[in-house]
């Protein structure tokens, strides 16, 4: 920490890629990002491997050496997977972790990993941040899973599950105001919906061929605010 609004970055891996002025970084307090700072500089110092970041708000008392945080802008600030299908495949359909995103209208058959995978940061020991940024604002809707879920993906991440929040290992809410709306769920070996370190959930409108009740929708002790309602099981 530089001054109640600046800082100095160290990032994992060596980069010289700028951080955008107008973009927004996220720190991390404990397993959650619970700040947002906006970018107004940005200077690189290649000899050091080291940015220094002046933001438009005071940082929080609680930032200080040590802490973790992720920048947004080597991601796009809107994403929309409309009227598309993803089939016969031993990974994952779609995987998200920029803010805005909306998946409709899709098709999911047959594959192995989760179809609909929205992520957050985790920290693992032997990499450090993995995945990182956390999703405000995630639509899935109108769209059919069929036979998706089998697999964790990166052996321990995830869940097996059609639609999953989060990798499971954060112990945190971070992701932000998602839903899952007016989806068909069929031939499913595992759970339809995992909601994992999430908060601001919605669910509804959803129909569930032939699932037992127990396998439709699992939601973590770390997520917050999860309203299900108005589902259907056929």
């Amino acid at each position: 920490v530089l001054s109640d609004q600046s800082v100095r970055i160290k990032p994992l891996r060596e980069s010289d890629e700028p951080l955008k002025i107008d973009t927004k970084v996220g720190f991390f307090n404990g397993a959650a990002i619970e700040h947002f700072g906006m970018i107004t500089l940005s200077e690189f110092e290649p000899s050091t491997q080291e940015y220094t970041v002046e933001f438009a708000e005071k940082l929080p008392s609680w930032i200080e050496t040590g802490k973790e945080c992720v920048p947004y802008c080597f991601l796009s600030s809107h994403v929309s997977v409309t009227n598309s299908t993803f089939m016969n495949s031993t990974d994952c359909g779609v995987l998200t972790k920029a803010d805005n995103t909306t998946i409709d209208n899709c098709r999911f058959y047959n594959l192995e990993k989760v179809a609909a995978f929205v992520l957050c940061s985790f920290f693992d020991p032997s990499v450090g941040m993995m995945e990182a940024t956390a999703a405000d604002g995630v639509v899935i809707k109108n769209s059919t899973f069929d036979n998706c879920g089998k697999k964790l993906r990166g052996g321990g991440m995830g869940g097996r599950a059609a639609i999953a929040t989060d990798v499971g290992m954060r112990s945190g809410a971070s992701i932000k105001n998602v839903s899952i709306i007016n989806n068909t769920f069929r031939n499913m070996p595992n759970n339809c919906i995992n909601i994992m370190d999430a908060k601001d959930v919605v669910i509804t409108q959803n129909t569930f061929e032939h699932i037992p009740a127990d396998k439709q929708v699992y939601v973590d002790e770390y997520s917050e605010n999860v309203r299900i309602y108005d589902n259907r099981t056929e």
